[in-house]
């Protein structure tokens, strides 16, 4: 049988005036390596730049646990007894996340940020942590000016949101389709390799029906309009070319 991919769970609530995220995350982890684990090793992008990442616990089979390194971008977590093919780790994590203003030097200096806030939007990109694939080894690149360094396994996610610090929501574009619940908002999507927000309190939206697929534009609302409406266009088109060639 198939091995389920990693299940992650998270409550988040985010202050966007303050532009803070507070977050309980649990990752149900199977073993897919075929071989004995002695270690999980998570990617923690957030930590690559101090101030930004701070975690509170971590649990492992839902025990506290202190027997862990975090340096970087490396959260490193020693398994007492290590983890058999096929078998099942539950991990939980609680940490705070001061967001960081997007301050974009020259790019041919400086690795483009992507992951923070400006007047205008706070963009959650690699904000948290996740345990890479195992391939004769736990992959975890170190980042490079350019490109992706980050390698990702296939992963269910669930997700609920809320927010804090203010009277009215902002318009959350996000990986996954929203469902809004009293005060909170849920997030699901299968198999993907990651999950990413982007929220502002600026932002439009446009949407058009492709058949069974809703396409929705955010746009930052006066400035960029006409983009917008074209990026829609333009992606509704190669929904219906696509689904017309291939289904």
């Amino acid at each position: 049988a198939a091995l389920q991919p990693a299940q992650y769970t998270f409550d988040v609530t985010i202050n966007y005036p303050a532009k803070t995220v507070d977050v309980e995350q649990e990752i149900t982890y199977t073993n897919a390596a075929g071989t004995k684990l002695t270690n999980l090793l998570l990617a923690v992008e957030p930590n690559l730049d101090p101030g930004i990442f701070e975690l509170e616990t971590v649990t492992l089979a839902s025990q506290p646990t202190t027997n862990f390194t975090l340096d970087k971008q490396t959260l490193d977590i020693p398994l007492t007894t290590p983890l058999e093919p096929r078998q099942v780790i539950k991990v939980g994590l609680s940490y705070h996340l001061n967001v960081p203003q997007i301050i974009q030097g020259d790019p041919n200096i400086v690795r483009p940020q992507i992951f923070g806030y400006t007047s205008r939007q706070m963009n959650l990109v690699d904000w948290y942590p996740f345990i890479v694939p195992y391939r004769d080894g736990w992959v975890l690149h170190k980042p490079w000016y350019y490109g992706e360094h980050l390698v990702y396994d296939l992963a269910d996610y669930n997700i609920t949101l809320r927010f804090t610090g203010m009277d009215e929501e902002p318009v959350v574009a996000s990986s996954g389709v929203a469902e809004p619940d009293l005060g909170i908002t849920h997030y699901r999507l299968k198999n993907a390799r990651t999950y990413a927000f982007s929220i502002s309190d600026q932002f439009s939206v446009a949407s058009q029906q492709v058949g069974d697929v809703k396409v929705n534009s955010y746009y930052l609302s006066d400035t960029y309009a006409a983009a917008g409406l074209a990026v829609l266009d333009a992606t509704v088109r190669a929904v219906t070319t696509y689904t017309e060639l291939f289904g």
